[in-house]
């Protein structure tokens, strides 16, 4: 009986390997294995804090922020990217204009997008796509647009290139939605950027400049309203009512110029040149004149920045820089263990271009730590 029991045994056990479906889901979790080897996972943790002091606020915030970042290549020619984390913060915030600095306990998204390249001269990027890539914060922060990317590159050697790059997209701040509340209640906002860029790496020297061209479309009056307390041009209203003057589409230089004259220094000029073509002079124009001094671990950061009060639209760009209607100065120390460490406390302090009454002078401490896994 039991031989009889052991051959029917065998005999299921033969049928069962045999069976389609179980030979797809042995091949399916060796596929699932090969992924997983190959997912690449970087874990990290951070602490920020805030120190914000002008008439209308009054912000003192310390936050931790654990999240990682998740890439998953499926391909040679698509992966899968992520960046977020949970955002804990703790302080206070007096402000009867904004709770932009109110402590709160977020979700942060920096992005989730399907990266495509079905040859090396084109790209493809779908999903939650972080425009701090653009490296212009006076137009756009670091925040997540929903869209599509295309770049189109064309290499004349291994480390110098040009390219086209073309963006359709959703704008969003989930940080001002977050603290803020946004309704959108006119349509859906729409954000796009065409530009042209040139890429040149070396030892000695190195150079990027992008120029694009960008505008806004269907922009919703609680947006207006919120860029109000930032410093934009905005009719009379409220989040059902109000409106911008002008409207946003213009034109954007970024670059980026670094030389190593010795080992282990190295000097960098950079910045952001800002121009929107539907406003007048005088409230249009923005830019960032930033030098660096890289002595590893050391780096050190001045810029000069002004953002006249309708250069861009307030409440899509970096509150660092006190957002519009600003102009002051930047200085960054920062010490940097290769990737994976670093910490870095900046001073900003900026003055009111035209009075307004939503807005003053304004002072900043910042203090970042950074410890990747």
């Amino acid at each position: 009986m039991k031989q009889m029991y052991k051959n029917f045994s065998l005999i299921c056990l033969l049928a069962t390997l045999t069976d389609p479906a179980f030979a797809a889901m042995a091949i399916n979790k060796k596929k699932l294995n090969q992924l997983w080897e190959k997912t690449m996972i970087t874990p990290r943790i951070g602490f920020k804090g805030d120190y914000v002091d002008n008439q209308q606020v009054e912000a003192r915030v310390m936050g931790l922020m654990i999240g990682a970042d998740v890439t998953i290549p499926y391909s040679d020619t698509f992966k899968i990217e992520f960046s977020g984390g949970a955002l804990l913060e703790t302080g206070s915030n007096s402000s009867f204009i904004t709770n932009e600095y109110e402590p709160n306990r977020i979700w942060i998204l920096k992005y989730a997008q399907a990266t495509y390249n079905p040859f090396e001269a084109l790209k493809l990027e779908a999903g939650a796509i972080s425009q701090s890539d653009y490296n212009s914060p006076l137009l756009v922060s670091g925040s997540a647009f929903l869209g599509v990317r295309e770049t189109l590159s064309l290499n004349f050697t291994k480390n110098h290139r040009v390219y086209l790059k073309l963006e359709q997209t959703i704008p969003n701040n989930i940080n001002l939605i977050q603290r803020i509340g946004v309704v959108e209640d006119n349509g859906t906002p729409y954000y796009y950027n065409e530009g042209i860029g040139l890429e040149l790496e070396g030892d000695l020297l190195g150079l990027q400049v992008e120029a694009s061209q960008f505008r806004f479309e269907s922009l919703a009056a609680g947006i207006a309203n919120i860029s109000r307390n930032f410093g934009n041009s905005v009719t009379s209203g409220n989040n059902i009512s109000s409106d911008f003057v002008y409207g946003y589409k213009g034109y954007n230089l970024m670059w980026d110029i670094t030389a190593s004259p010795i080992d282990s220094v190295e000097l960098e000029f950079y910045g952001q040149w800002l121009y929107n073509d539907e406003a007048p002079d005088g409230r249009n124009q923005g830019h960032i004149y930033g030098l660096g001094l890289n002595m590893n671990p050391w780096i050190i950061n001045i810029e000069q920045f002004r953002s006249e009060s309708d250069s861009s639209i307030a409440y899509y760009n970096s509150k660092d820089y006190s957002h519009n209607n600003h102009e002051g100065m930047l200085y960054r120390f920062k010490y940097e263990v290769e990737d994976y460490q670093e910490i870095s406390f900046t001073y900003i302090s900026s003055t009111l271009l035209e009075s307004n009454s939503l807005q003053s002078d304004t002072e900043k401490f910042i203090l970042d730590f950074n410890q990747e896994f």
